[in-house]
């Protein structure tokens, strides 16, 4: 494999292009603050935007990230581009899609000649730190690149693991505050398995036979449960994992603060993502992988802390995609040129524009095998199944939930025809020709009591 020979060089057409947009949608204003900040990304496993109360959930279940939006940008229609944690972190990382990066599948590790955000601010001085819980963020994937500590020695992740991560990081943060840090950390509890906390009390009465811990059948095998899966019982798996989200929320609260109180007087700006969402039984299905609707693409999005005053409470309405990150990132610390792709998401909110589409693509970790793919504009939604060349298409204007297919309309061709020129501009990877990450026992064995390989129980 061809690999780089430095990390900014221009490796192939695709970041050619990333430059051109760089300077298109590049700073509106000074792009270097007085003192670099400190960047602390925050991504959190498996949250659902619409379980957020600053996305109009009627449950308060993150106070911690709503004040982080009051004191910043949120962005409403955020896209992420997978529907699972190992490609859409990977786009997070590199600003590429996963057909470009080539992670589509749980032994594959994204390609090592694209840089990592962690690669080019350590390039440009930052002290480069990570904490994460989760095999397919791990060192073997490429996560580690540029990254000076990366720490992924929390292996619990049946447990409650927020406070350990927080802790953590905190640790890793004040060894040395006065040097400007990158700092990511991945939290991981809103994934399943779904658990108990009973100092939030969502799940208030509920006496059935799932009490602390959701298990593992009920998301794999849920059609073959004796008796069925009964409506409070789908309830009570929601409240656990709202209480998932509080807990995590919690600690993020605590994260926020400390490092605050111990930059040690350097700015801090805060970006908080998620990866992906999970079903609820909305189609049929629990968990998460394989599809592109709306219930696992939609993701909060939020830049806070040190940013333009002007912009804190903003809302950005207009679909963007997680993929931009790295862009935005990089405008942050002060750096012009840069190989990632995409615009400055706080230059687009305030008001240049955006991209015009957003992507996101569907594999299975299990197989290659009920291949999609997405592209999203501000009014329309169209989905390729690759397997059997067929496509979808809503109008988010009048159906945001996407379930009233409407491909087939002959007065929609034109849009159809626009939408499917977009995808058919990406191609498609040799899926037999990505490498294979070589994991421990340990770790195949996390990925398949995760469901990510084999026929979990």
């Amino acid at each position: 494999m061809k690999r780089r020979t430095h990390p900014h060089a221009t490796v192939t057409g695709l970041y050619l292009a990333a430059s051109v947009l760089t300077l298109a949608f590049g700073c509106q204003g000074p792009c270097r603050s007085p003192a670099s900040p400190h960047i602390v990304l925050i991504t959190i496993d498996t949250l659902r935007a619409d379980h957020l109360g600053m996305y109009g959930y009627e449950r308060k279940t993150a106070p911690a990230l709503a004040s982080l939006a009051r004191e910043g940008v949120l962005f409403e229609n955020a896209v992420s581009q997978a529907p699972w944690t190992l490609p859409s972190l990977a786009s997070i990382h590199t600003s590429l899609y996963p057909s470009q990066h080539g992670a589509i599948g749980p032994l594959s590790p994204f390609d090592a000649q694209y840089p990592t955000v962690g690669e080019v601010l350590h390039d440009r001085g930052y002290r480069t730190l990570a904490v994460i819980n989760h095999p397919l963020v791990g060192r073997r994937y490429g996560f580690a690149r540029g990254i000076d500590v990366f720490d992924e020695t929390l292996r619990s992740w049946q447990a409650k693991t927020s406070q350990e991560l927080t802790e953590v990081a905190l640790r890793r943060f004040a060894e040395d505050p006065n040097r400007k840090t990158f700092l990511w950390v991945h939290y991981f509890d809103p994934h399943f398995p779904y658990l108990h906390h009973s100092e939030f009390s969502f799940d208030k009465g509920y006496s059935g036979r799932f009490r602390e811990k959701i298990p593992m059948k009920v998301i794999n095998k849920h059609s073959e449960l004796d008796p069925p899966l009964q409506p409070s019982e789908l309830d009570h798996v929601i409240n656990l994992y709202d209480e998932e989200i509080a807990f995590t929320d919690r600690w993020i609260g605590d994260l926020v603060r400390e490092i605050r109180e111990a930059a040690a007087g350097r700015p801090v700006v805060f970006v908080v993502a998620s990866d992906h969402g999970d079903y609820f039984l909305e189609r049929g299905r629990f968990g998460h992988d394989l599809d592109v609707y709306r219930e696992l693409i939609h993701v909060p999005l939020v830049i806070s802390g040190a940013i333009d005053p002007s912009l804190h409470g903003r809302r950005v309405a207009a679909p963007v995609e997680n993929a931009s990150i790295p862009a935005t990132l990089m405008t942050l610390a002060g750096i012009s040129s840069h190989p990632f792709r995409g615009p400055d998401l706080l230059a687009v909110a305030r008001g240049a524009r955006g991209p015009r589409y957003a992507i996101s693509e569907g594999s299975h970790p299990r197989g290659n095998d009920q291949r999609k793919r997405a592209v999203i504009s501000e009014s329309w939604k169209l989905i390729h199944n690759l397997d059997s060349d067929s496509y979808e298409l809503y109008d988010l204007s009048a159906d945001r939930n996407e379930r009233h297919d409407l491909a087939s309309r002959p007065d929609l061709q034109a849009i159809k025809t626009e939408l499917v020129s977009v995808l058919d501009a990406l191609a498609l990877p040799d899926r037999d020709a990505i490498p294979k990450v070589d994991l421990t026992k340990e770790a195949l064995e996390r990925l398949i009591a995760l469901g990510y390989l084999g026929d979990s129980k």
